[in-house]
């Protein structure tokens, strides 16, 4: 009998010891450093544009003001595609596609993403994620000297994104 039980408790061991084994040994691991990437960089996955506010004007710079304009637009889907769709990899690249004459169009390039800046095409966005929702915004400051006339032109620009 003490043997029975001896040899019943040896292959209960040998039994869990390979279980613990084969259990730590899964395809996941070889996956780990990307997974890593996508979980520090919240942008990564694909987001569809939902809003887009623009607030401009023209300072003169003898003190007057002139062209100042506020537009503020909201997307959806056309003919059953997403209007403006930014697709953010793990590899610092994008895709970005959008509807122009009832066309999909695409664009590709490359971003930075660091402490809630995104750069992309030139341009620094401040970021802010949450819960699948991104916000956007940027101040862009440009001077005209046309002639006589000197001004510098402001652009800020605010955008609502929905993930995927």
């Amino acid at each position: 009998m003490k043997k029975i039980f001896g040899s019943i408790l040896v292959m209960s061991v040998v039994l869990a010891t390979s279980i613990m084994f084969l259990s730590g040994c899964s395809k996941e691991d070889s996956d780990s450093p990307t997974k890593a990437k996508e979980m520090t960089n919240p942008l990564v996955g694909s987001w569809r544009l939902a809003e887009l506010k623009t607030e401009s004007w023209l300072a003169y710079y003898d003190g007057r003001e002139g062209k100042h304009g506020f537009e503020s637009k909201k997307y959806g889907k056309s003919g059953g595609t997403w209007e403006y769709v930014y697709t953010f990899k793990s590899d610092g690249s994008y895709v970005n596609d959008y509807v122009d004459d009832d066309r999909v169009r695409t664009l590709s390039g490359s971003y930075s993403y660091t402490s809630g800046k995104l750069t992309i095409s030139g341009e620094t966005y401040d970021v802010e994620i949450s819960d699948g929702k991104m916000e956007w915004s940027n101040e862009a400051e440009r001077k005209e000297i046309g002639g006589m006339i000197q001004a510098t032109y402001i652009k800020m620009e605010y955008a609502t994104w929905y993930k995927l």
